[in-house]
């Protein structure tokens, strides 16, 4: 049996595919390409490197993370956006890049806003 999109991946002007191209002139002009996002939510569980119980009973949830992953960034930022009332602190032995940009561990949290301690653990000040 002969195939008749023979590369799919192929790119073919602003389809991702033959395929897609193909599918674009049997539906016509009515029929718009990639225009909208819809999100999604996958439903995950996060389970914290360490948990405080401070004195006043609010926890504190502490990610340790020596080199920060691509697919650990992914994870943290959705986790903060499913909880976003969440007491979330990292901590990294250093400020290193994270992994597939050029931001810094620091500024990777601040932007998206977690707070975060670099090099030496604040115990007294987390834990009160």
């Amino acid at each position: 049996m002969k195939r008749r999109f023979k590369r799919i991946s192929k790119k073919i002007g602003k389809y991702k595919s033959q395929l897609e191209s193909h599918v674009a002139k049997v539906l016509g002009k009515r029929a718009k390409y990639e225009s909208e996002t819809i999100s999604y939510v996958l439903p995950k569980r996060y389970i914290p490197d360490f948990v405080i119980t401070k004195q006043d009973g609010q926890k504190i949830y502490i990610e340790v993370k020596g080199w920060f992953r691509f697919e650990d960034q992914q994870k943290m930022k959705a986790v903060r956006f499913s909880n976003p009332s969440l007491d979330i602190r990292m901590y990294f032995p250093n400020d290193g890049k994270v992994q597939g940009s050029k931001m810094k561990n620091s500024q990777w949290c601040q932007k998206y806003s977690f707070s975060y301690s670099i090099g030496k653990i604040p115990v007294k000040e987390w834990m009160t």
